[in-house]
């Protein structure tokens, strides 16, 4: 009886101890299924600096002088529908994104707030035409009605997964684990090459609570940018927070605060600009 008692409080011990040990990890796998629609709500704020050398300032019209340093401060809210249709016999899926409201204004050195074109005003109802293949690859067939040209391609792809996190498959993060994410693009500039961009994205689990991977971000950037036998750098870090919803598989709720800073070669004179960045997104699911 003993004998029995103790195996059965062992295998319900193993039972809890594999239960705990499921919730010890969390595998990432933010890519979109067929017939699912999220709407993607971004509030950001960014406050932009300007300035130029005093050698600089002295070659400058009197009224292009006064202008710096240049305090430049904008804010709004973009409001995006990403909408996955159904599956096809090849296994591949079509999948949209549309601006459904976008609202900007901008103040320079402090003055006035100025609304800005809205982003649908700019590109359009549609963003973006794409389908996702069997493999999870995501080709882009069109950009605000017009077809992409082939060199943009991998960019317009890149671009679309950083921005809603798609791509992220099969990561796993245990507890107090960091995991680097890399996304490399080339951003072609006809005759002056393509723009090299490396961003590397730390995952960092902090928690499982309520079915959520609780997540710290950091982010690395850089870009390289050869304009007329000029070499210009550009820097950016950042840190954030992320929620994941484990069962649904994706982000709900991503916070992210960025500084970037861009470096002039001499030859493009002495200025200096600098970039704070805050983004809130929110992304939930919309019935069909």
């Amino acid at each position: 009886m003993k004998s029995m008692l103790y195996r059965g409080v062992l295998l319900l011990s193993l039972c809890a101890f594999s239960a705990v040990s499921a919730q010890e990890s969390v595998l990432m796998k933010m890519s979109y299924s067929p017939d699912t629609a999220f709407r993607m709500t971004d509030h950001s704020d960014i406050e932009m600096m300007i300035d130029a050398a005093p050698v600089e300032l002295e070659r400058m019209p009197a009224a292009q002088r006064d202008q710096f340093p240049m305090n430049i401060k904008v804010k709004g809210e973009t409001v995006t529908l990403i909408h996955a249709g159904s599956l096809s016999e090849d296994g591949s899926f079509p999948i949209s994104m549309s601006v459904e409201s976008a609202q900007s204004s901008m103040s320079m050195n402090d003055g006035y707030w100025t609304e800005q074109p809205a982003a649908d005003d700019v590109l359009g109802d549609s963003i973006m035409e794409a389908r996702v293949l069997s493999d999870g690859q995501v080709v882009v067939d069109s950009l605000n009605g017009e077809p992409v040209a082939p060199e943009l391609e991998g960019f317009i792809t890149a671009m679309f997964e950083q921005f809603t996190g798609a791509g992220i498959d099969d990561v796993e993060v245990a507890l107090g684990q960091t995991v680097p994410v890399r996304v490399p693009m080339a951003i072609p500039m006809g005759e002056m090459g393509n723009v090299d961009i490396e961003i590397v994205m730390y995952y960092t689990l902090d928690a499982i609570k309520d079915g959520l991977g609780i997540f710290r971000i950091a982010m690395d950037m850089q870009m390289n940018m050869q304009v007329q036998d000029m070499t210009f750098a550009l820097r950016a870090n950042g840190t954030g927070n992320m929620e994941y919803d484990i069962a649904a598989e994706y982000s709900p709720k991503l916070d992210m605060d960025m500084t970037m800073k861009v470096g002039f070669p001499p030859e493009a004179g002495s200025m200096s600009m600098s970039m704070n960045m805050h983004n809130a997104i929110l992304l939930e699911p919309v019935k069909l």
